[in-house]
Protein backbone atom coordinates (compact mmCIF):
# COMPACT_ATOMS: atom_id res chain seq x y z
CA UNK A 1 0.00 0.00 0.00
CA UNK A 2 1.44 3.36 -1.00
CA UNK A 3 1.43 6.47 1.14
CA UNK A 4 -1.13 8.15 -1.18
CA UNK A 5 -3.46 5.19 -0.80
CA UNK A 6 -3.06 5.31 2.95
CA UNK A 7 -4.00 8.95 3.08
CA UNK A 8 -6.97 8.35 0.81
CA UNK A 9 -8.43 5.43 2.77
CA UNK A 10 -7.58 6.74 6.26
CA UNK A 11 -5.68 3.62 7.34
CA UNK A 12 -2.05 3.32 8.50
CA UNK A 13 0.27 0.37 9.08
CA UNK A 14 1.86 -0.29 12.49
CA UNK A 15 3.95 -3.20 13.81
CA UNK A 16 2.22 -5.27 16.50
CA UNK A 17 5.48 -6.09 18.36
CA UNK A 18 8.55 -3.97 18.90
CA UNK A 19 11.62 -5.64 17.61
CA UNK A 20 14.29 -5.85 20.32
CA UNK A 21 17.91 -6.13 19.47
CA UNK A 22 19.69 -8.91 21.41
CA UNK A 23 22.06 -7.75 24.15
CA UNK A 24 25.46 -9.09 25.06
CA UNK A 25 23.93 -10.87 28.08
CA UNK A 26 21.49 -12.66 25.76
CA UNK A 27 24.32 -14.15 23.75
CA UNK A 28 26.33 -15.01 26.89
CA UNK A 29 23.38 -16.72 28.58
CA UNK A 30 23.20 -19.16 25.71
CA UNK A 31 26.79 -20.21 26.24
CA UNK A 32 27.46 -23.01 28.72
CA UNK A 33 30.87 -21.59 29.53
CA UNK A 34 29.25 -18.38 30.81
CA UNK A 35 27.19 -20.20 33.42
CA UNK A 36 30.16 -22.33 34.39
CA UNK A 37 32.14 -19.16 35.04
CA UNK A 38 29.29 -17.61 37.09
CA UNK A 39 28.93 -20.71 39.25
CA UNK A 40 32.70 -20.90 39.75
CA UNK A 41 32.82 -17.31 41.03
CA UNK A 42 29.91 -17.94 43.40
CA UNK A 43 31.54 -21.11 44.70
CA UNK A 44 34.83 -19.26 45.24
CA UNK A 45 33.20 -16.40 47.17
CA UNK A 46 31.05 -18.77 49.24
CA UNK A 47 34.03 -20.94 50.07
CA UNK A 48 36.04 -17.97 51.26
CA UNK A 49 33.17 -16.70 53.38
CA UNK A 50 32.69 -20.10 55.00
CA UNK A 51 36.39 -20.49 55.75
CA UNK A 52 37.35 -20.10 59.41
CA UNK A 53 38.14 -16.39 59.28
CA UNK A 54 36.47 -15.42 56.00
CA UNK A 55 33.63 -13.52 57.60
CA UNK A 56 36.02 -11.55 59.77
CA UNK A 57 37.99 -10.43 56.72
CA UNK A 58 34.74 -9.67 54.89
CA UNK A 59 33.32 -7.44 57.63
CA UNK A 60 36.61 -5.63 57.98
CA UNK A 61 37.09 -4.98 54.28
CA UNK A 62 33.46 -4.06 53.50
CA UNK A 63 32.16 -2.50 56.70
CA UNK A 64 35.42 -1.33 58.25
CA UNK A 65 35.29 -3.38 61.45
CA UNK A 66 35.90 -6.93 62.65
CA UNK A 67 33.34 -8.94 64.61
CA UNK A 68 34.85 -9.99 67.93
CA UNK A 69 31.75 -11.35 69.67
CA UNK A 70 33.22 -14.86 69.88
CA UNK A 71 36.38 -13.76 71.73
CA UNK A 72 35.98 -14.67 75.39
CA UNK A 73 38.53 -13.92 78.11
CA UNK A 74 39.46 -17.06 80.02
CA UNK A 75 42.65 -16.06 81.78
CA UNK A 76 46.24 -15.46 80.76
CA UNK A 77 49.37 -17.47 80.02
CA UNK A 78 53.04 -16.59 79.77
CA UNK A 79 54.15 -14.97 76.48
CA UNK A 80 56.66 -17.84 76.18
CA UNK A 81 56.10 -21.55 76.61
CA UNK A 82 59.84 -21.83 77.25
CA UNK A 83 62.97 -19.72 77.08
CA UNK A 84 66.68 -20.55 77.26
CA UNK A 85 68.40 -20.34 80.64
CA UNK A 86 71.37 -18.12 79.68
CA UNK A 87 73.58 -19.24 82.56
CA UNK A 88 73.00 -22.97 82.15
CA UNK A 89 73.48 -22.72 78.38
CA UNK A 90 76.71 -20.79 78.75
CA UNK A 91 78.12 -23.04 81.49
CA UNK A 92 77.21 -26.38 79.93
CA UNK A 93 77.50 -25.70 76.20
CA UNK A 94 79.15 -22.29 75.82
CA UNK A 95 75.98 -20.78 74.35
CA UNK A 96 75.14 -17.06 74.33
CA UNK A 97 71.56 -15.77 74.08
CA UNK A 98 72.90 -12.57 72.51
CA UNK A 99 74.68 -14.43 69.71
CA UNK A 100 73.15 -17.89 69.30
CA UNK A 101 69.58 -18.82 68.34
CA UNK A 102 66.74 -20.72 69.97
CA UNK A 103 67.19 -23.68 67.62
CA UNK A 104 70.81 -24.07 68.70
CA UNK A 105 69.88 -24.44 72.37
CA UNK A 106 69.58 -28.05 73.65
CA UNK A 107 66.26 -28.92 75.28
CA UNK A 108 67.83 -29.45 78.70
CA UNK A 109 68.65 -25.74 78.99
CA UNK A 110 65.10 -24.58 78.26
CA UNK A 111 63.00 -23.37 81.18
CA UNK A 112 59.65 -21.62 81.79
CA UNK A 113 59.79 -17.83 81.94
CA UNK A 114 60.70 -16.93 85.56
CA UNK A 115 58.32 -14.95 87.73
CA UNK A 116 58.63 -11.30 86.84
CA UNK A 117 59.48 -8.70 89.46
CA UNK A 118 59.76 -5.02 88.39
CA UNK A 119 63.29 -3.67 88.36
CA UNK A 120 62.89 -1.43 91.40
CA UNK A 121 61.63 -4.34 93.53
CA UNK A 122 64.04 -6.95 92.18
CA UNK A 123 66.91 -8.13 94.37
CA UNK A 124 70.46 -7.69 93.16
CA UNK A 125 71.01 -11.37 93.92
CA UNK A 126 68.33 -12.37 91.40
CA UNK A 127 70.83 -12.99 88.61
CA UNK A 128 68.38 -14.74 86.30
CA UNK A 129 65.71 -12.05 86.64
CA UNK A 130 68.18 -9.23 86.16
CA UNK A 131 69.56 -10.91 83.06
CA UNK A 132 66.21 -11.69 81.41
CA UNK A 133 64.08 -8.68 82.39
CA UNK A 134 66.35 -5.95 81.09
CA UNK A 135 64.00 -2.93 81.21
CA UNK A 136 60.74 -2.76 83.13
CA UNK A 137 57.54 -0.88 82.35
CA UNK A 138 57.91 2.84 83.15
CA UNK A 139 61.61 2.17 83.78
CA UNK A 140 64.83 3.61 82.43
CA UNK A 141 67.33 2.29 79.91
CA UNK A 142 70.14 3.72 82.01
CA UNK A 143 69.02 2.05 85.23
CA UNK A 144 71.09 -0.87 86.47
CA UNK A 145 68.04 -3.12 86.86
CA UNK A 146 65.78 -1.49 84.26
CA UNK A 147 63.63 0.22 86.88
CA UNK A 148 63.43 3.84 87.90
CA UNK A 149 61.07 6.68 87.11
CA UNK A 150 61.30 6.51 83.35
CA UNK A 151 58.78 6.27 80.52
CA UNK A 152 59.58 2.89 78.97
CA UNK A 153 56.35 1.72 77.34
CA UNK A 154 56.60 -2.00 78.11
CA UNK A 155 58.74 -4.84 79.43
CA UNK A 156 61.91 -5.88 77.60
CA UNK A 157 62.58 -9.62 77.87
CA UNK A 158 66.05 -10.77 76.77
CA UNK A 159 65.73 -14.15 75.02
CA UNK A 160 67.56 -15.99 72.25
CA UNK A 161 66.64 -15.04 68.70
CA UNK A 162 63.91 -17.23 67.27
CA UNK A 163 62.24 -17.99 70.60
CA UNK A 164 58.54 -18.71 69.87
CA UNK A 165 56.26 -16.00 71.34
CA UNK A 166 52.64 -16.87 72.07
CA UNK A 167 49.41 -14.96 72.67
CA UNK A 168 48.97 -14.23 76.37
CA UNK A 169 45.17 -14.02 76.02
CA UNK A 170 42.47 -14.86 73.52
CA UNK A 171 42.26 -12.10 70.96
CA UNK A 172 42.24 -11.00 67.35
CA UNK A 173 45.18 -9.87 65.23
CA UNK A 174 44.73 -6.10 65.25
CA UNK A 175 47.78 -5.02 63.29
CA UNK A 176 50.95 -6.44 61.75
CA UNK A 177 53.66 -3.99 60.77
CA UNK A 178 57.32 -3.21 60.35
CA UNK A 179 58.84 -0.05 61.81
CA UNK A 180 62.59 -0.11 61.03
CA UNK A 181 63.26 2.95 63.23
CA UNK A 182 61.21 1.68 66.17
CA UNK A 183 59.67 -1.67 67.08
CA UNK A 184 60.80 -3.39 63.89
CA UNK A 185 58.58 -6.30 62.93
CA UNK A 186 55.65 -6.39 65.31
CA UNK A 187 52.29 -8.05 65.89
CA UNK A 188 49.45 -6.41 67.81
CA UNK A 189 46.56 -8.36 69.33
CA UNK A 190 43.27 -6.86 70.45
CA UNK A 191 41.48 -8.27 73.51
CA UNK A 192 37.97 -6.76 73.51
CA UNK A 193 36.62 -7.73 76.95
CA UNK A 194 39.21 -8.36 79.66
CA UNK A 195 39.47 -7.36 83.34
CA UNK A 196 40.62 -3.76 83.78
CA UNK A 197 43.85 -3.67 85.85
CA UNK A 198 42.63 -0.42 87.42
CA UNK A 199 39.54 -2.25 88.68
CA UNK A 200 39.41 -5.97 87.82
CA UNK A 201 35.68 -6.07 88.62
CA UNK A 202 34.90 -4.42 85.28
CA UNK A 203 35.86 -5.17 81.70
CA UNK A 204 37.92 -3.06 79.33
CA UNK A 205 39.55 -3.33 75.90
CA UNK A 206 43.30 -3.95 75.71
CA UNK A 207 45.87 -4.19 72.92
CA UNK A 208 49.11 -6.18 73.27
CA UNK A 209 52.21 -5.39 71.22
CA UNK A 210 54.96 -7.90 70.47
CA UNK A 211 57.92 -5.91 69.14
CA UNK A 212 61.40 -6.53 67.62
CA UNK A 213 60.29 -9.87 66.15
CA UNK A 214 62.21 -11.83 63.56
CA UNK A 215 58.99 -13.32 62.15
CA UNK A 216 55.29 -12.63 62.63
CA UNK A 217 52.51 -15.11 61.95
CA UNK A 218 48.91 -14.78 60.84
CA UNK A 219 46.99 -11.97 59.18
CA UNK A 220 44.98 -9.04 60.44
CA UNK A 221 41.54 -10.25 61.51
CA UNK A 222 42.72 -13.73 62.54
CA UNK A 223 41.32 -15.04 65.81
CA UNK A 224 44.03 -16.41 68.11
CA UNK A 225 43.77 -18.51 71.25
CA UNK A 226 45.95 -17.93 74.28
CA UNK A 227 49.12 -20.00 73.98
CA UNK A 228 49.00 -19.87 70.17
CA UNK A 229 52.28 -18.85 68.53
CA UNK A 230 52.15 -15.41 66.93
CA UNK A 231 55.81 -14.96 66.00
CA UNK A 232 59.45 -15.49 66.92
CA UNK A 233 61.74 -13.07 68.72
CA UNK A 234 64.61 -11.18 67.15
CA UNK A 235 66.24 -7.76 67.16
CA UNK A 236 64.52 -6.00 64.26
CA UNK A 237 64.03 -2.25 64.35
CA UNK A 238 65.79 -0.01 66.87
CA UNK A 239 67.07 -2.73 69.19
CA UNK A 240 70.54 -2.97 70.73
CA UNK A 241 70.14 -6.67 71.52
CA UNK A 242 67.94 -9.70 71.02
CA UNK A 243 64.78 -9.32 73.08
CA UNK A 244 61.00 -9.10 73.03
CA UNK A 245 59.35 -5.77 73.70
CA UNK A 246 56.01 -6.64 75.30
CA UNK A 247 53.54 -3.79 75.70
CA UNK A 248 49.92 -3.52 76.82
CA UNK A 249 47.84 -0.43 76.22
CA UNK A 250 44.18 0.52 76.41
CA UNK A 251 42.19 0.55 73.19
CA UNK A 252 41.35 4.24 73.74
CA UNK A 253 45.03 5.24 73.64
CA UNK A 254 45.68 8.07 71.14
CA UNK A 255 47.76 5.81 68.87
CA UNK A 256 48.68 2.16 68.38
CA UNK A 257 51.43 1.33 69.13
CA UNK A 258 51.25 3.98 71.83
CA UNK A 259 54.17 6.14 72.94
CA UNK A 260 53.88 9.11 75.27
CA UNK A 261 56.80 10.78 73.50
CA UNK A 262 56.26 12.23 70.02
CA UNK A 263 58.75 13.69 67.57
CA UNK A 264 57.53 17.17 68.49
CA UNK A 265 58.15 16.41 72.18
CA UNK A 266 61.70 15.28 71.42
CA UNK A 267 62.38 18.39 69.38
CA UNK A 268 60.97 20.70 72.04
CA UNK A 269 63.00 18.99 74.77
CA UNK A 270 66.15 18.71 72.62
CA UNK A 271 66.44 15.02 73.54
CA UNK A 272 66.92 11.70 71.81
CA UNK A 273 64.26 9.06 72.35
CA UNK A 274 66.42 7.16 74.85
CA UNK A 275 67.14 10.34 76.79
CA UNK A 276 63.44 11.19 76.92
CA UNK A 277 62.58 7.69 78.22
CA UNK A 278 65.25 7.90 80.93
CA UNK A 279 64.08 11.40 81.89
CA UNK A 280 60.50 10.17 82.25
CA UNK A 281 59.17 12.63 79.68
CA UNK A 282 55.33 12.50 79.66
CA UNK A 283 55.37 9.66 82.18
CA UNK A 284 51.90 10.68 83.39
CA UNK A 285 50.48 10.06 79.91
CA UNK A 286 52.14 6.65 79.80
CA UNK A 287 50.53 5.61 83.08
CA UNK A 288 47.17 6.83 81.78
CA UNK A 289 47.13 4.75 78.61
CA UNK A 290 49.38 1.74 79.34
CA UNK A 291 50.32 -0.60 82.19
CA UNK A 292 52.85 -3.29 83.11
CA UNK A 293 52.06 -6.28 80.83
CA UNK A 294 53.94 -8.97 82.78
CA UNK A 295 52.29 -8.01 86.06
CA UNK A 296 48.92 -8.19 84.33
CA UNK A 297 49.67 -11.62 82.88
CA UNK A 298 50.87 -12.96 86.23
CA UNK A 299 47.80 -11.59 88.02
CA UNK A 300 45.67 -13.85 85.79
CA UNK A 301 42.48 -12.09 86.87
CA UNK A 302 39.27 -14.14 86.95
CA UNK A 303 36.71 -13.43 84.27
CA UNK A 304 34.16 -10.68 84.86
CA UNK A 305 30.88 -12.25 83.83
CA UNK A 306 27.48 -10.65 83.36
CA UNK A 307 28.91 -7.11 83.36
CA UNK A 308 29.37 -4.82 80.41
CA UNK A 309 32.59 -2.95 79.77
CA UNK A 310 33.30 -0.02 82.06
CA UNK A 311 30.41 -0.95 84.39
CA UNK A 312 31.34 -1.02 88.07
CA UNK A 313 29.91 -3.87 90.13
CA UNK A 314 28.32 -2.68 93.35
CA UNK A 315 30.57 -3.10 96.34
CA UNK A 316 33.73 -3.69 94.30
CA UNK A 317 36.99 -1.98 95.06
CA UNK A 318 39.95 -1.49 92.75
CA UNK A 319 42.67 -4.11 93.06
CA UNK A 320 46.09 -2.84 91.96
CA UNK A 321 48.58 -5.03 90.13
CA UNK A 322 50.86 -6.85 92.53
CA UNK A 323 54.37 -8.00 91.81
CA UNK A 324 53.77 -11.03 94.06
CA UNK A 325 50.69 -12.24 92.17
CA UNK A 326 51.54 -15.52 90.50
CA UNK A 327 48.42 -17.28 89.24
CA UNK A 328 49.93 -17.90 85.80
CA UNK A 329 48.41 -21.00 84.28
CA UNK A 330 50.76 -23.98 84.13
CA UNK A 331 51.23 -25.19 80.59
CA UNK A 332 52.42 -28.52 81.94
CA UNK A 333 49.17 -28.97 83.86
CA UNK A 334 47.27 -28.02 80.71
CA UNK A 335 49.00 -30.81 78.79
CA UNK A 336 48.31 -33.32 81.55
CA UNK A 337 44.67 -32.24 81.56
CA UNK A 338 44.28 -32.98 77.87
CA UNK A 339 45.96 -36.36 78.31
CA UNK A 340 43.56 -37.21 81.13
CA UNK A 341 40.59 -36.31 78.94
CA UNK A 342 41.81 -38.68 76.26
CA UNK A 343 41.87 -41.46 78.86
CA UNK A 344 38.39 -40.66 80.19
CA UNK A 345 35.97 -43.57 79.93
CA UNK A 346 33.55 -41.95 77.48
CA UNK A 347 32.02 -42.79 74.11
CA UNK A 348 34.16 -41.88 71.12
CA UNK A 349 32.05 -38.93 69.97
CA UNK A 350 31.97 -37.41 73.44
CA UNK A 351 35.70 -37.90 73.96
CA UNK A 352 36.53 -36.14 70.69
CA UNK A 353 34.25 -33.23 71.52
CA UNK A 354 35.80 -32.87 74.97
CA UNK A 355 39.32 -32.60 73.56
CA UNK A 356 38.35 -29.00 72.79
CA UNK A 357 39.11 -27.66 76.24
CA UNK A 358 36.22 -25.89 77.96
CA UNK A 359 36.62 -22.54 79.63
CA UNK A 360 36.57 -23.78 83.21
CA UNK A 361 37.06 -21.60 86.27
CA UNK A 362 36.77 -23.43 89.59
CA UNK A 363 36.03 -20.95 92.32
CA UNK A 364 34.67 -20.66 95.82
CA UNK A 365 30.86 -20.56 96.04
CA UNK A 366 29.16 -17.19 96.23
CA UNK A 367 25.75 -16.38 97.64
CA UNK A 368 23.31 -15.67 94.82
CA UNK A 369 19.51 -15.78 94.66
CA UNK A 370 17.90 -18.63 92.72
CA UNK A 371 17.78 -17.85 89.00
CA UNK A 372 14.66 -17.10 86.99
CA UNK A 373 14.16 -18.80 83.65
CA UNK A 374 15.45 -15.99 81.48
CA UNK A 375 16.90 -13.34 83.78
CA UNK A 376 20.64 -12.72 83.68
CA UNK A 377 22.50 -11.59 86.78
CA UNK A 378 25.85 -9.99 87.35
CA UNK A 379 28.33 -12.57 88.60
CA UNK A 380 31.90 -11.80 89.54
CA UNK A 381 34.03 -14.93 89.52
CA UNK A 382 36.25 -15.16 92.59
CA UNK A 383 39.93 -16.17 92.36
CA UNK A 384 40.45 -19.90 91.82
CA UNK A 385 40.11 -22.03 94.95
CA UNK A 386 40.79 -25.78 95.06
CA UNK A 387 37.89 -28.14 95.65
CA UNK A 388 38.18 -30.98 98.15
CA UNK A 389 39.12 -34.22 96.44
CA UNK A 390 36.93 -37.05 97.68
CA UNK A 391 35.05 -40.02 96.31
CA UNK A 392 31.98 -38.95 94.40
CA UNK A 393 32.94 -35.26 94.18
CA UNK A 394 33.72 -33.37 90.99
CA UNK A 395 36.18 -30.59 90.32
CA UNK A 396 35.15 -29.48 86.83
CA UNK A 397 32.42 -29.81 84.24
CA UNK A 398 32.77 -30.42 80.54
CA UNK A 399 30.01 -29.46 78.12
CA UNK A 400 29.23 -31.33 74.91
CA UNK A 401 27.21 -29.15 72.57
CA UNK A 402 27.03 -28.09 68.95
CA UNK A 403 29.33 -25.37 67.67
CA UNK A 404 26.50 -22.82 67.31
CA UNK A 405 22.91 -22.22 68.39
CA UNK A 406 19.99 -20.97 66.35
CA UNK A 407 18.19 -18.14 68.21
CA UNK A 408 14.73 -19.14 69.41
CA UNK A 409 15.23 -22.89 68.89
CA UNK A 410 15.99 -25.53 71.51
CA UNK A 411 19.24 -27.42 71.20
CA UNK A 412 20.55 -30.44 73.17
CA UNK A 413 23.24 -29.83 75.77
CA UNK A 414 25.17 -32.43 77.77
CA UNK A 415 27.11 -31.84 80.99
CA UNK A 416 29.77 -34.26 82.22
CA UNK A 417 31.15 -34.20 85.79
CA UNK A 418 34.93 -34.75 86.01
CA UNK A 419 37.34 -35.20 88.89
CA UNK A 420 40.72 -33.46 89.13
CA UNK A 421 42.28 -36.22 87.00
CA UNK A 422 39.82 -35.72 84.16
CA UNK A 423 37.88 -38.93 84.87
CA UNK A 424 34.09 -39.04 84.80
CA UNK A 425 32.49 -39.04 88.26
CA UNK A 426 30.02 -41.85 87.65
CA UNK A 427 28.42 -41.63 91.11
CA UNK A 428 28.37 -37.91 91.94
CA UNK A 429 27.58 -36.69 95.42
CA UNK A 430 26.67 -33.07 96.12
CA UNK A 431 24.08 -31.66 98.48
CA UNK A 432 23.65 -28.21 96.90
CA UNK A 433 21.77 -28.18 93.60
CA UNK A 434 23.49 -26.78 90.53
CA UNK A 435 21.69 -24.11 88.57
CA UNK A 436 22.52 -22.60 85.20
CA UNK A 437 22.95 -18.97 84.28
CA UNK A 438 24.34 -17.15 81.28
CA UNK A 439 27.56 -15.41 82.19
CA UNK A 440 27.51 -13.86 78.73
CA UNK A 441 24.58 -13.65 76.32
CA UNK A 442 20.97 -14.76 76.95
CA UNK A 443 19.46 -18.24 77.11
CA UNK A 444 16.80 -20.40 78.76
CA UNK A 445 17.63 -23.84 80.17
CA UNK A 446 15.40 -26.89 80.65
CA UNK A 447 15.75 -27.87 83.41
CA UNK A 448 17.39 -24.77 84.93
CA UNK A 449 18.30 -26.55 88.20
CA UNK A 450 20.17 -29.87 88.40
CA UNK A 451 20.49 -32.30 91.29
CA UNK A 452 22.33 -35.61 91.56
CA UNK A 453 19.23 -37.31 90.13
CA UNK A 454 19.78 -35.56 86.79
CA UNK A 455 23.24 -37.09 86.36
CA UNK A 456 23.24 -40.65 85.13
CA UNK A 457 26.73 -42.12 85.37
CA UNK A 458 28.04 -38.58 85.68
CA UNK A 459 26.24 -37.29 82.57
CA UNK A 460 23.18 -35.00 82.46
CA UNK A 461 21.24 -34.27 79.28
CA UNK A 462 19.26 -31.04 79.05
CA UNK A 463 18.42 -28.44 76.45
CA UNK A 464 19.08 -24.75 75.88
CA UNK A 465 17.31 -22.05 73.88
CA UNK A 466 19.56 -19.12 73.04
CA UNK A 467 18.44 -15.62 72.11
CA UNK A 468 19.97 -12.92 69.92
CA UNK A 469 23.28 -12.93 68.05
CA UNK A 470 25.54 -12.66 71.09
CA UNK A 471 27.85 -15.53 72.01
CA UNK A 472 26.64 -17.45 75.07
CA UNK A 473 28.86 -18.56 77.96
CA UNK A 474 27.08 -20.83 80.44
CA UNK A 475 27.92 -20.51 84.14
CA UNK A 476 27.19 -23.39 86.52
CA UNK A 477 26.38 -21.97 89.94
CA UNK A 478 27.16 -21.90 92.83
CA UNK A 479 30.51 -23.38 91.72
CA UNK A 480 31.19 -20.50 89.30
CA UNK A 481 32.27 -22.89 86.55
CA UNK A 482 32.33 -21.26 83.13
CA UNK A 483 31.75 -23.54 80.16
CA UNK A 484 33.00 -23.10 76.63
CA UNK A 485 31.36 -20.34 74.52
CA UNK A 486 28.56 -21.17 72.10
CA UNK A 487 28.33 -18.94 69.05
CA UNK A 488 25.08 -17.77 67.49
CA UNK A 489 24.36 -18.71 63.89
CA UNK A 490 23.31 -15.08 63.37
CA UNK A 491 26.59 -13.66 64.66
CA UNK A 492 28.18 -11.36 62.12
Amino acid sequence: MTSSTTRRTGFATKAMYRRREPTALHFLSERTTFWVAVLSVLAFVTGNMMEQHGWYVFWKSVLGYVDDSAIIYDGTVSPFNEIVDPFRWAKKYGGDIYQDTWRQAPEDVRIPLPTYVPGDARSASDELGNRIFSVSFAGQYGSKNGGGRGAHTGDDIAVAEGTPAVAAMNGIVFKIGNDPGGYGKYVMLKHPRVPDPRNPSVNTCVITLYGHLSTGEGSEGDIVRKGQQIGTTGHSGDATGRHLHLQMEYCDAPSHPYSPVSSADLKAASMTYSQAIDAGLNRDKLLQYAFDPLLYIQANYPAVVGAASSTTVAGSTPTPLSSTASHTQSLQAFAQRRLALRKARLPQDMRVAMLHRSLVVDAAPVALPPPSSTENSTVVVSPPAPLTAAAGTFSSIEMVVGSAFTPGLWMPLRLVLLDDQGHVVTNPSFTTDLYLRTAYGRATFDPPVLSTFHFRNGVADLRMKGEGDQTIVVAVMPKNILLKPIRSTRAR
